[in-house]
């Protein structure tokens, strides 16, 4: 498969991340578009462009990277520890240039996830993915 990778993560501690806080925080960062509520997101540079699913994954039949009228990503995800991540939010800050924001599952006995995926997604002659993970266990 394409693209796919699996993150460890830490064993959970008893202190739990606020997430809520850390998305409304990011959005006021500068990034001034509204955050995804539905699909996904496409990203256009000129004869390239890409669709991805609302956590950035690239996992549908019509999702992918496309240079030129040709598919060069059909299959494109994160896993931590084996599972996909939650969508919490996607911004815009130009039609080339995109982040998203995902949180883990919750671990067993643990009321909230304690790993937040942010991912900075960049399209020209090709694609660029910057990863942030922070752990919060």
């Amino acid at each position: 498969m394409i693209g796919d990778m699996d993150l460890p993560s830490d064993a959970a501690s008893e202190r739990q991340p606020n997430l809520t806080a850390v998305s409304q925080a990011f959005r006021l960062g500068g990034f001034s578009s509204d955050p995804v509520q539905t699909g996904g997101q496409t990203l256009v540079e000129g004869t390239t462009f890409a669709v991805c699913g609302p956590a950035g994954d690239i996992l549908e039949s019509n999702q992918g990277l496309f240079i030129r009228d040709t598919r060069m990503i059909s299959r494109w995800r994160i896993l931590v520890d084996g599972h996909p991540l939650e969508p919490l939010a996607g911004f815009t800050r130009e039609p080339f240039a995109s982040v998203h924001l995902a949180r883990t599952p919750a671990r067993n006995g643990q009321v909230e996830p304690t790993v937040l995926v942010e991912r900075r997604r960049f399209i020209g002659d090709g694609l660029l993915e910057c990863l942030l993970v922070h752990n919060f266990g």
